[in-house]
């Protein structure tokens, strides 16, 4: 089936979540644009900007600090009220509570055994992105300390191995950790919670970069790329503002090993990090709609409705679209964390990468009319308002706290 079959003949209902993730409107209004009808779910007790979209309904669940299977409850309720034809994550959180659902993980794209544990595991990921070409930074796998007893690269991270994980019925909470020495190193395994794996990675300082794409059977279609321009905490921290790019063609053929090998389908994302001598480092691999969705759409590259066409149409072939190298997408909201970062000081931050306050005034308050943004639509400005200020108000919530 051709794409433009697919849009005149299906109104397919998604069922997707989180509705507070970064990515939500953008993944949302890429399914409605394709004739979608969405519902999403939400934590009951999270507003979301999404409130503001009238074509989607929002149905509240759990917060799953309640526990994982009232949550996974909620969501069977929730299969079984609106009987979707697609189950979309949109975060890591829904990625792994949706993959516990009871009655309906055939509508989960990448839901196969040997599949679906792949984005959720970063050891997996890791082993996977060495045998299929990619540079990846030095690491060891660590269930108690005498697993990195002879470790000597440093500066290094000692981050968990599962993006989402159940301890005790609660999703785990160990937060990623940087160490500089040998000794440093010991203070943190001394405290690591060894009821879950973790990693420990060679610290690599450079600039993120991102491979999209769409995986078909054997090929990767439509692929493109960003590069992080800001962040929101220039120490590091989710982009604020990004840049389109053409990756590698070495990246582009690494991936495409990669996902073949795991029978992938539909959207993805890969983090790559840019090292200071060009050599590009595999990250991780993200199996769900990503936080610069928006300069994808903003270049034709509709990955969400396309990975539900292909889930239900196997055969199903998304139209070419080509690469805007250069197009400059910003998120209002976070670039304004990023001044307010600024502005505040470095407070150790290493002085090499914290950026002038002057300067940073100028490119964050001087309009520039070549940007397109994030979360942004016609007859939605309510909406960009409103994500604008709960992003920044949720910042200064953290620093107050």
């Amino acid at each position: 089936m051709t794409e433009h079959d697919a849009h005149t003949s299906w109104s397919p209902l998604v069922l997707a979540g989180y509705a507070g993730a970064l990515a939500a409107p953008e993944v949302v209004w890429s399914l409605l644009d394709a004739g979608c009808r969405v519902v999403c779910f939400s934590n009951r007790d999270i507003d979301s900007v999404l409130g503001y979209e009238p074509n989607v309904v929002i149905e509240p669940v759990p917060d799953v600090a309640e526990g994982v299977e009232r949550v996974v409850s909620a969501l069977d309720e929730l299969i079984e009220k609106h009987r979707p034809d697609v189950l979309l994550p949109m975060d890591d959180l829904s990625l792994f509570l949706l993959g516990r659902t009871h009655k309906a993980l055939h509508l989960l794209p990448n839901a196969a055994e040997g599949t679906s544990a792949v984005p959720l595991d970063k050891r997996l990921q890791l082993d996977l992105a060495q045998k299929a070409g990619f540079q990846v930074p030095e690491f060891a796998f660590v269930g108690c300390r005498d697993d990195v007893s002879g470790w000597s690269v440093f500066p290094a991270v000692l981050k968990p191995a599962l993006v989402a994980r159940e301890i005790n019925g609660k999703i785990g909470r160990s937060s990623v950790r940087h160490v500089e020495t040998r000794e440093d190193l010991d203070r943190q395994l001394e405290t690591a919670d060894f009821t879950e794996p973790w990693i420990l990675q060679q610290y690599v300082k450079g600039v993120g970069e991102g491979l999209f794409g769409h995986m078909m059977s054997d090929h990767i279609a439509n692929v493109s790329g960003h590069r992080r321009v800001r962040m929101m905490n220039p120490a590091g921290s989710g982009s604020s503002v990004c840049v389109s790019i053409q990756q590698d063609e070495g990246v582009v053929t690494a991936a495409t090993k990669m996902l073949r090998e795991i029978n992938w389908r539909g959207m993805f994302m890969i983090e790559l990090l840019r090292a200071e001598d060009g050599t590009l480092w595999f990250m991780e691999l993200n199996g769900r709609a990503w936080g610069s969705m928006a300069l994808a759409r903003r270049q034709g590259f509709e990955y969400p409705a396309w990975t539900v066409k292909q889930h239900l149409d196997p055969e199903f072939v998304p139209l070419e679209v080509q690469v805007k190298s250069g197009l400059i997408c910003r998120h209002l909201g976070r670039d304004i964390v990023h001044l307010l970062f600024v502005l505040r000081g470095r407070r150790g931050a290493p002085k090499d990468i914290w950026p002038g306050r002057i300067s940073t005034m100028f490119r964050v308050l001087v309009p520039n009319f070549s940007y397109t943004y994030y979360n942004k639509r016609k007859g939605r400005f309510r909406m960009f308002f409103a994500d604008t200020i709960r992003t920044v108000r949720a910042q200064l919530r953290k620093r107050s706290a």
